[in-house]
């Protein structure tokens, strides 16, 4: 009976070690798998861990792939070419050290803008795709003048007004108002994948598609001084719009306890139609003024930086997960503001009142936009 019951014991024993070693094997083909890879070439190799949030699936769910982003944004808009005018003194055109102030621009405030995307994950491969919608719009104003009984005049720095005399004489002013506007939207479709490359680091290369949608307006008003009483005004509007390549690179370093650093760095380059429109007005009969319209095509580059804290937590079982990011995002625009600027070229004059040659170009100067930003994700 003893041997007996020590045969059973070592049969259960044997048997416990065996079910417990068929166990691991299968526990370490499981693993295998997750880390073996077949190239295209029918060559094997390991694969990278994803680094996406990876939720478990509820029954009768369709599969928990989806995702939701919703970003509010805080920006300072910067555009070059918005100066509209100058004061000198001694009641002269002429600009030096000794009698020229600070050149007159518009400067803008910060505003707010927001930014929406929808996205999915695939299972093949642990790629993702995301569609994003930024919007940003905003408006600034500055005015200058000058006394009426000093020697001081307003320069205008936008179009050519004339008053009396030859038809080329440039006349100053003792007021001028301008008033800058920035229409912004950005549509980016995006494909990428998200993988480990150490315990800690993980990285998201993407590509895609950018479009963009700017409009540029800046109206400006001059009066007084050689103007007198009329009203001198000019309006610019610089359009655009264009779709490209873009591409990109997303890290994030994982501190603890849910919460990472992430740094984004992306570029594009987008070709779109330029339509630009000056046009001039002046309240003195009989002064017809320039009436200018044009179109063109070119490609805009653009480079955008994103540095943030981050935090993810899952919740409901792990079917759901959660993400939000705060931090700083830099964007820059290549010769997105193409209005029409004019130029004189002062052959003579005397006083206040100077004989020039009038000529109209092209800007072509650049924006950017900086500020913080608020994202919260939603996986489900």
């Amino acid at each position: 009976m003893q041997l007996k019951a020590v045969k059973i014991l070592l049969g259960s024993a044997l048997l416990s070690q065996g079910v417990f070693a068929e166990l691991r094997l299968g526990d370490l083909h499981k693993q295998m798998q997750q880390v073996r890879i077949v190239t295209p070439n029918e060559t094997c190799g390991a694969t990278t861990a994803l680094a996406r949030p990876i939720l478990d699936e509820c029954d009768g769910c369709c599969g928990n792939n989806w995702w939701v982003e919703l970003g509010v944004l805080y920006l300072h808009p910067k555009v070059a070419g918005t100066e509209y005018a100058y004061i000198v003194d001694s009641g002269t055109s002429s600009c030096d050290s000794s009698n020229c102030s600070p050149i007159r621009y518009v400067d803008f405030k910060w505003d707010w803008g927001i930014k929406v995307g929808l996205g999915y994950n695939f299972q093949h491969d642990g790629w993702d795709v995301g569609l994003y919608y930024k919007w940003y719009e905003t408006g600034s104003s500055s005015t200058t003048s000058v006394h009426a009984t000093t020697l001081q005049s307003v320069v205008p720095l936008k179009g050519f007004p004339t008053v009396g005399g030859p038809a080329d004489v440039l006349a100053n002013a003792s007021k001028a108002h301008s008033r800058f506007k920035v229409k912004y939207s950005v549509i980016d479709l995006e494909l990428g994948r998200e993988f480990y490359i150490s315990r800690r680091l993980s990285m998201h290369p993407h590509f895609g598609l950018k479009a963009g949608f700017f409009t540029l307006q800046q109206n400006s008003k001059y009066i007084g001084g050689d103007i007198g009483c009329n009203l001198y005004t000019v309006s610019d509007c610089s359009k655009y719009w264009g779709f490209g390549p873009m591409m990109g690179w997303d890290n994030n370093f994982h501190i603890c306890k849910g919460f990472s650093l992430f740094a984004n760095f992306a570029a594009s380059l987008i070709y779109g139609q330029f339509k630009v429109h000056h046009r001039e007005l002046f309240s003195i009969a009989g002064n017809p003024r320039p009436n200018i319209c044009t179109n063109s095509h070119a490609f805009i580059p653009e480079i955008e930086m994103f540095f943030a804290l981050q935090y993810d937590r899952y919740f409901w079982d792990d079917m759901q997960h959660f993400r939000v990011r705060f931090g700083f995002e830099a964007e820059y625009w290549f010769n997105i503001n193409q209005m029409v600027k004019s130029e004189t070229i002062t052959t003579s004059g005397t006083g206040a009142v100077f004989q020039a040659v009038e000529r109209y170009s092209f800007l072509r100067t650049d924006m950017s936009l900086h500020g913080l930003i608020l994202e919260v994700r939603l996986d489900f």
